[in-house]
Order: structure tokens, then C-alpha cells, then sequence
């Protein structure tokens, strides 16, 4: 069996979890068989998969719930993150990618999109020692 439950509302805790932990956020149960990365669509809400707890054979996966927003209503233009301009996630660590422009799977959407690194270069000067040596007239 699974279970869903929206990981935020679970509280943090350190020690395993046991069923009576999840039983009180457990919004939907069902016998389909979830995969971790799955989009999940219930009662017109949309929602992905963020953690998975196996206990005796059921499942128990918290969800983030998300929203596609209309394309224009995200900006994506010079984040320091690459930005799924579906839904607005943004990548963590998005330096670890190898490329300079590529497409690329929105972990939470799963939406298809293109990226592009840009690159800007700054500069800081500082003095050291101002000139002395004039010549006066």
C-alpha cells in the first residue's frame, strides 16, 4: 500500500518514524504502485515526490504540492539558480552542471526546458600606493 503525505506538514524529527507518525498526515492511500519520481495529479492539484519510507512492505512518500504557472508569470531571466520556467523551481547547485546551455528535466514539474550559463565577469580595484612623483612647473 501507499501513502501520501505532504512533507511539510510532517514534523522534523531525528529517530526512525514509525506508522502512527504518518497516520495523522496521510491525506490519500492507494494499492497503484508510486515510483519516488512520480508526478502525482489529485483532485486538480499537483504534486511530486520529496521522501520515501518503506515500513513492512508499505510505503509512505511525502510530497511538495507545485503549480504550472502561465509561462509569463515566471521570470527566469538571470537567476543565480537555473529556474524551471513552468512551475519556478529552482535547481540547487546548479553549478554542477557541466554544460553551458542544455535541456534539461525539471525534478519537480517534469518539465522539458532549456537553459543557458551566463557568465559575468566584475571587477574590484583598489590603490596600493598613490603617485608622488610630479613634476611641478
Amino acid at each position: 500500500m501507499f501513502y501520501l503525505y505532504l512533507y511539510k506538514d510532517l514534523p522534523k524529527k531525528t529517530e526512525c518514524r514509525t506508522r502512527e507518525d504518518y497516520a495523522k498526515h496521510i491525506f490519500l492511500s492507494t494499492e497503484k504502485n508510486i515510483p519516488f519520481d512520480a508526478k502525482i495529479k489529485y483532485k486538480g492539484k499537483l504534486y511530486c515526490g520529496c521522501c520515501e519510507q518503506g515500513i513492512d512492505g508499505d510505503f509512505y512518500l511525502g510530497v511538495r504540492a507545485f503549480e504550472v504557472k502561465n509561462i509569463c508569470d515566471i521570470d527566469t531571466e538571470y537567476e543565480s539558480e537555473i529556474t524551471c520556467p513552468a512551475c519556478g523551481h529552482k535547481l540547487s547547485e546548479s553549478y554542477e552542471e557541466d554544460e553551458d546551455n542544455d535541456n534539461f528535466y525539471c525534478e519537480q514539474c517534469g518539465a522539458l526546458f532549456e537553459y543557458e550559463r551566463q557568465v559575468t565577469v566584475e571587477y574590484v580595484s583598489k590603490i596600493i600606493k598613490l603617485n608622488e612623483d610630479f613634476i611641478e612647473l
